[in-house]
């Protein structure tokens, strides 16, 4: 039912929409839920000599709203790029 919606809007055939796009999202998704929690945790990173006393830590937090200008044709990888944004929300 998604690879014909997915031929239907982009005119593309049904191998190719599920290669060029179930796939891929499927992917995507899979990756983020065995990784995203690792991948967003804080992180520390080394300093020079003089700071040594010092720590460097790199915390991802949500930014607010965000836009993003995507093309139609790939309307599965957009739906993914959409969750990666609101997952840090």
């Amino acid at each position: 039912m998604i690879a014909r919606a997915a031929c239907l809007d982009s005119g593309k055939t049904r191998i190719d929409a599920s290669f060029g796009e179930i796939l891929v999202t499927a992917e995507k998704l899979k990756w983020t839920i065995d990784h995203g929690e690792e991948a967003l945790k804080p992180e520390r990173r080394p300093t020079n000599f003089l700071m040594m006393y010092k720590v460097n830590e790199v915390r991802w937090e949500p930014l607010g709203v965000v836009a993003a200008c995507v093309s139609w044709k790939y309307v599965l990888p957009s739906f993914s790029l959409l969750l990666s944004i609101c997952r840090q929300c």
